[in-house]
């Protein structure tokens, strides 16, 4: 009764029609939807810069993927999920009667959930939102509208990342219309403990009562402190560039992007100096981008600790471009076979140039970003085994490749 009164409490805050606690992070409930909106062997729509528990599900229901691709923008980062993409997705593929998006992601894009499920409910297709970075889009906060009051069949939050609660909480809520509750209240029972920590579920409720009694004031003066550090980077940065990017729906303001595109350092050296010379850490590292992630519990000497720490960096570098780097554009390998097909062949482990023309019996990702440069089955072309190799000289940490830095590939005869 205490959780079921907790439950409540947390779908009103949300404005949720029925929300479900996670105690085994934004991932099990992820896993949870898709398996209730889809049947073993189906297919999906889904966003390729998808967090590795959607490709999971991919792989365990034994699904086919179709790819919805966001634009490059010019800022280095990926912009929105359009509506005509999806509408080009459900004239293309009309059997796939379930979307997957990330919204915001990773680098706070959010795209147009409202117009997307309006056209995909006119077409009969369920619509799941992975908002885990969006716990903090509730109401009177300031930040964007939470796909849950636009309309989305599911949406997933990771509750640890914006607001005050431990490591593994989430909430998972449905929609009053969703066709499939019965199967999502059956997979979370699978996908989760039936004897959940007291001590997360806790932590859960605790964050929710936050938000009612603190959270709100909170928020403004914290959106309010956001915009005076960014309005300053703006104003006196010569080389960095604080990334606030164009053509996107929306974007959520709490994730500060420094863009080294324009100086002679790289993303991974921008990391390194504010960490080592100045005890701040960064959530996200790429190429050419930096994200300083701050909260609503950090205090002004934090912010201008900040600030002082990146216009002191500014102030040391020089404007040179980089050269010979990879795009970042997402790549788009063909698919020889499914994701669940190859991961059951028999694999065989080579070097990477030798890998080229081969289907990846392995997901490839570049961390901490998460998003699959290769995912099982997939061609692995010259260009990503440049961008890999890249990767690998430069010193990041490639996951899915062996301690001698090899591929596995599939290891047998499928070409005819």
């Amino acid at each position: 009764m205490i959780l079921k009164d907790a439950r409540e409490y947390a779908a009103t805050v949300c404005q949720s029609d029925e929300t479900h606690f996670l105690v085994n992070g934004s991932s099990c409930g992820v896993l949870s939807a898709i398996y209730s909106a889809t049947k073993q062997g189906g297919e999906l729509i889904m966003s390729r810069n998808s967090h590795k528990a959607v490709y999971h599900a991919v792989e365990l229901r034994q699904l086919k993927a179709h790819y919805l691709y966001p634009e490059m923008l010019e800022e280095g980062i990926l912009g929105s999920i359009t509506v005509d993409m999806v509408e080009e997705a459900f004239d293309k593929y009309p059997d796939a009667k379930t979307l997957v998006i990330t919204s915001p992601t990773y680098d706070g894009v959010v795209s147009d959930i409202k117009s997307i499920v309006k056209i995909a409910h006119s077409r009969g297709v369920t619509v799941i939102v992975d908002e885990a970075h969006g716990g903090h889009f509730l109401k009177e906060s300031g930040f964007p509208n939470s796909a849950i009051r636009c309309g989305a069949d599911v949406v997933i939050q990771s509750i640890r990342k914006m607001l005050p609660a431990m490591k593994q909480t989430g909430l998972i809520h449905i929609n009053q219309d969703y066709k499939y509750k019965e199967n999502l209240r059956k997979y979370l029972e699978m996908f989760q403990t039936p004897n959940p920590s007291e001590i997360l579920l806790e932590s859960i409720d605790g964050a929710m009562h936050w938000y009612v009694e603190e959270g709100r004031d909170c928020y403004k003066e914290y959106l309010g402190n956001i915009k005076k550090l960014r309005t300053a980077l703006q104003a006196q940065l010569k080389y960095l560039k604080v990334i606030l990017p164009e053509n996107v729906f929306d974007y959520d303001l709490s994730k500060t992007i420094l863009s080294t595109k324009n100086s002679n350092i790289s993303g991974e050296d921008l990391q390194k100096i504010l960490s080592n010379q100045y005890g701040i850490s960064s959530d996200i590292v790429s190429l050419d981008c930096v994200l300083i992630l701050t909260s609503a519990s950090d205090k002004n000497e934090d912010y201008r600790r900040i600030l002082d720490a990146v216009l002191k960096i500014d102030e040391g570098l020089e404007k040179q471009l980089i050269q010979d780097k990879p795009d970042n554009e997402i790549t788009r390998p063909k698919a020889y076979m499914l994701i669940s097909e190859a991961v059951e062949k028999e694999k065989k482990a080579v070097p990477l140039p030798e890998s080229m023309g081969e289907a990846s019996a392995v997901y490839v990702y570049l961390y901490p970003m998460g998003i699959p440069l290769l995912t099982p089955g997939e061609k692995i072309s010259e260009r990503c085994v440049r961008s890999i190799q890249y990767y690998l000289d430069e010193g990041w940490e490639i996951h899915g490749l062996t301690k001698e830095r090899e591929i596995e590939i599939v290891w047998e005869e499928y070409f005819i």
